[in-house]
């Protein structure tokens, strides 16, 4: 899988950024796996994103497992075994859990997403969450201080829900508080919200900004190949600059790819 997201990263003139997931029980060898794994492919990773499994849900601030390791502790490892590309700390998880627990240490740089409904569904709701990223931007600056930030993703749906057991099942494909797939994230009301993102993350200098995926609920293309409203009808000046970046995530031993596209501070949306 990774050698494949290797030359779909080719194709696209792209570089390859890894999302490693982590037990944070060992780090030192979950750190040699994901090493092994990397040359394994042959491939050279121009960023990995580092989250603790314990990411994926809810827990109290500053609280951390028993038995498990800080995410510094995973950072230094990853360094100490070679990879030498930027290394950067977060959650795979809204921003409520990265302002619960932020990233801690020496990282690159830091990371976390957000969703639009995950209170409401309605049209206005989902409009207004866009006022909030000032706000939250800043207070990342606050807990991290020095660090840039990949923001993202941001998108209408979750892509998975820390607060139970699954995202909200939608199998009507309605406008359902969070659920994991939303009908606007394909339309010109998802291409909309996402030009509106590009925009807040302008004005708060994201370093990069994560809106889209290759496929899946968040895809830029249709399951046809045809594309979505939300590539198209970009403005040519925040379409992806040529420095694009594929992502792809590693959970364990097993590659997945990465739904996530991100932007470039200057162009404000690039592919991940």
């Amino acid at each position: 899988m990774l050698e494949k997201a290797a030359e779909l990263a080719s194709a696209l003139g792209a570089r390859l950024a890894v999302e490693a997931i982590f037990d944070a029980i060992q780090s030192g060898a979950e750190a040699q796996a994901l090493a092994a794994m990397v040359r394994l492919a042959g491939v050279e990773p121009s960023a990995i994103l580092v989250s603790p499994r314990r990411e994926f849900k809810t827990r109290p601030s500053n609280h951390l497992p028993n038995g498990e390791r800080p995410i510094d502790e995973i950072v230094q490892a990853l360094r100490a075994v070679g990879r030498a590309c930027p290394i950067g700390a977060g959650t795979p998880s809204l921003f409520t859990e990265f302002n619960r627990n932020p990233p801690t240490g020496n990282a690159d740089f830091v990371f976390f997403g957000n969703s639009a409904i995950v209170h409401a569904a309605d049209e206005q709701s989902v409009m207004e969450t866009l006022t909030v990223y000032p706000a939250v931007m800043e207070t990342a600056r606050q807990l991290c201080p020095g660090k840039p930030i990949w923001l993202g993703p941001c998108t209408i749906g979750l892509r998975h829900n820390p607060y139970g057991e699954a995202v909200a099942a939608n199998p009507g494909n309605n406008r359902v508080p969070a659920a994991g797939t939303d009908p606007r994230q394909r339309a010109l009301f998802g291409a909309a919200f996402a030009v509106g993102v590009a925009a807040r993350a302008a004005e708060t200098a994201a370093a990069r900004l994560i809106l889209a995926a290759p496929t899946g609920p968040f895809s830029l293309l249709n399951e046809d190949g045809s594309r979505r409203p939300c590539k198209p009808s970009m403005p040519k000046s925040l379409r992806p600059p040529a420095s694009n970046a594929i992502g792809f995530r590693v959970i364990g031993q097993a590659w997945q790819q990465l739904p996530f596209v991100a932007a470039t501070r200057s162009a404000c949306w690039r592919p991940t």
